[in-house]
């Protein structure tokens, strides 16, 4: 089994962050919330929101190094959690090609 790259599991991360954010979002507008669980959701949130503020200086690096097609596609996936046969779509790209530019894109912040 081949080792995942360092920059791929940061990226997989942030699309954890990005699901979790969400989830905590709309649980704080319950009207049922007691205030322990309002606090611990505004703790996840802040820390969804740091996780995320470092993809999207990765996603600005991408951009940089690779190319504005590469970024969006990365930051829609990844951030954003845009299917990649929509994405890629959306972009008037194959499936396949989008998925090589973005995890080439990836892989490059591990040599940067």
């Amino acid at each position: 089994v081949g080792e995942m790259s360092d920059a791929l599991h940061r990226f997989r991360s942030y699309m954890w962050s990005a699901e979790s954010l969400e989830k905590a979002k709309a649980e704080l507008r319950s009207p049922r919330l007691n205030a322990d669980r309002r606090k611990r959701l505004m703790y996840v949130i802040a820390q969804c929101e740091r996780s995320l503020d470092a993809g999207w200086r990765e996603v600005g690096t991408i951009a940089e190094r690779d190319g504005d097609a590469a970024a969006e596609l990365v930051a829609g996936h990844f951030l954003f959690g845009e299917d990649w046969h929509d994405l890629t779509a959306s972009l008037g790209i194959s499936y396949d090609k989008g998925k090589k530019v973005a995890y080439a894109a990836i892989k490059a912040l591990d040599r940067f």
